[in-house]
């Protein structure tokens, strides 16, 4: 009597129940767009990755190397 049919023991996949009516859904913000064309032409928009301080100035092109 020992012709039993053996199962595998995985793990079942866990079914949603709703889908969570009490929880707000967080939105993905991307990074701020600066649109404003002075500051685009003086700074170096974005190259700041530290969260205090603002963007470098760009320098004239004289002042750059070759």
């Amino acid at each position: 009597m020992l012709n039993r049919v053996q199962t595998c023991g995985y793990a079942k996949k866990v079914v949603a129940k709703g889908k969570g009516k009490g929880m707000l859904k967080e939105e993905l913000k991307g990074p701020e767009v600066c649109k404003d064309a002075f500051r685009l032409t003086t700074h170096a928009v974005g190259v700041n990755i530290f969260k205090q301080g603002e963007d470098p100035k760009l320098k004239p092109p004289e002042e750059y190397p070759e």
